[in-house]
């Protein structure tokens, strides 16, 4: 979470759009409970200076209109 975020699904949000270049207004959540929990360690960055530490990941789940875009997300 980010100090701008209010809670975990605003910062599942605001994720979400900054990944994908969705505009915010397009989506909705499916729900406002979590899809996921997840816990594990993740390894450390000494280039970032992140030691070996633990990540709570929380997982939501958006919905969109079918057509709004011109062209259909690719991974």
């Amino acid at each position: 979470m980010e100090p701008t975020d209010t809670s975990l699904i605003d910062a599942a949000m605001r994720e979400l759009t900054e990944e994908t270049g969705v505009d915010p207004t397009d989506v909705a959540p499916t729900s406002h409970v979590p899809v996921y929990v997840e816990y594990g360690k993740v390894p450390a960055r000494p280039d970032k200076g992140e030691p070996e530490h633990f990540h709570l990941d929380f997982g939501y789940c958006f919905t969109t209109a079918w057509g709004l875009y011109k062209e259909p997300f690719s991974s």
